[in-house]
């Protein structure tokens, strides 16, 4: 579910959906969009105070682990490198997005979805605010095992804080 100011552009088009909601309250979002027309365009623009010292946090604890090299999936922006390069310019980056906007002679970017072969063994990975938009978590975490990251560090949103403010609604 996403937002967008403005006009539809040629590429776009309006996608009605039904949310219905089970008797345990699992929610199915109807009909099934593909990624690839759902995710047209950057979108994790990160904007204000509390994103960049999110970034800034999340960077700082990645660079604890790691100083060699990361691999950013869903990353595209770039906001999470630009953060890290404060503790570490060296660092080899690649970033998996379906839109990566960010260019820096030491990000290597990768246009399009994850596939299991863009993962290299030793390799420490990391999501941010990534995971929860997966239809196959546990797919996607299973390919991650067989590739054998040196480690996955992941952020995710508080969804209890999202459920106490009604976010949901």
């Amino acid at each position: 579910v996403c937002t967008q100011e403005g006009p539809l552009s040629s590429k776009e088009e309006l996608i009605p959906a039904e949310i219905v909601e089970d008797s345990t309250g699992l929610l199915t979002f109807l009909p099934y969009v593909e990624p690839e027309r759902i995710y047209l365009s950057q979108h994790n623009s990160s904007v204000g105070r509390t994103w960049q010292d999110h970034n800034d946090r999340f960077a700082q604890f990645v660079h604890k682990s790691e100083k060699q090299s990361v691999v950013d999936i869903g990353g595209g922006s770039g906001n999470i490198y630009k953060s890290y390069r404060k503790y570490n310019r060296d660092v080899k980056w690649k970033i998996i997005d379906l839109n990566p906007t960010l260019e820096d002679e030491n990000v290597i970017n990768i246009k399009g979805l994850y596939t299991p072969e863009h993962i290299q063994e030793g390799e420490t990975i990391i999501t941010s605010h990534f995971l929860e938009h997966l239809i196959d978590l546990k797919g996607f975490l299973e390919s991650l095992r067989e590739r054998k990251p040196k480690y996955h560090i992941f952020t995710l949103p508080n969804f209890k804080k999202y459920a106490e403010a009604n976010y949901s609604d």
